[in-house]
């Protein structure tokens, strides 16, 4: 995982910016479409291990970005664990990243993340998954986005959840994925970490280019069973993308 030594008290102030999958990138010369392509990528990984239901909104392209470029792991295999649970994850730290212009930097502390499981069907192995955000200093809730459709795939007790969603932002709107991933025990998830990427943000120059995304883990490497917070109501303006189609 890198250097994960403690940040200074100035970089946790920074670090309060809200994690966010599309995050505004006002003022930059980025492109908004990238429309990578395997000679943009290199070799490609394959799908062995991941579903036909993801296989339809993952590319090969944006597989290989995630798992080659960004890093993150992604728990193959058709037979995933069976978990209806909720989770707390704190500190999530920011991993790595390929936005252009990154203003996030490696252990920055962000947001923290109340994350639940539910309604897994075995059959087609979907889920439904509902998560908040809050203000790790402050516990003032950023964001909220619940009912989320979902796939996983894995083997043993490691899974990996691919959710997609579609988001409204200022106007425009964006098609984004999330890939949850961990090894399950009793007590919680091991290693569990997420990553936020673009799959496709239709031309707009308020988010971040197509294939692209950020990589996220637990500072404990241990995310612990905690109940979620059925009652979470955002309290201010503050704008996040992380969650689907709450950008509130």
């Amino acid at each position: 995982m890198g250097n994960r030594s403690e940040v200074n008290s100035w970089k946790l102030v920074i670090g309060v910016v809200v994690v966010s999958l599309l995050l505004v990138l006002a003022g930059c010369d980025n492109p908004t479409s990238s429309d990578t392509s395997s000679d943009d990528v290199g070799e490609l990984v394959d799908y062995e291990g991941i579903s036909e239901d993801i296989q339809e909104f993952v590319s090969q392209e944006s597989l290989t970005v995630i798992e080659n470029e960004l890093e993150a792991t992604v728990h193959r295999g058709d037979d995933p664990p069976t978990f209806n649970s909720e989770y707390k994850m704190s500190p999530v730290i920011f991993e790595t990243g390929n936005v252009p212009d990154e203003f996030y930097f490696p252990g920055q502390q962000i947001a923290d993340l109340y994350i639940r499981f539910s309604d897994q069907d075995t059959e087609n192995n979907s889920l439904s998954v509902d998560f908040v955000e809050k203000n790790w200093l402050t516990d003032e809730v950023i964001s909220v986005s619940e009912g989320i459709g979902s796939y996983i795939v894995g083997r043993d007790n490691s899974f990996s959840v691919f959710s997609v969603v579609e988001q409204n932002y200022e106007g425009d709107t964006v098609e984004g994925l999330y890939v949850f991933s961990g090894t399950l025990d009793e007590d919680g998830i091991a290693d569990f970490q997420y990553t936020n990427f673009m799959l496709d943000n239709r031309g707009s120059d308020k988010v971040i280019p197509n294939d692209t995304g950020r990589l996220f883990y637990d500072g404990n490497e241990f995310t612990e069973a905690h109940a979620y917070p059925e009652d979470a109501e955002v309290e201010s303006s503050a704008s996040s993308l992380m969650n689907g189609l709450s950008i509130d």
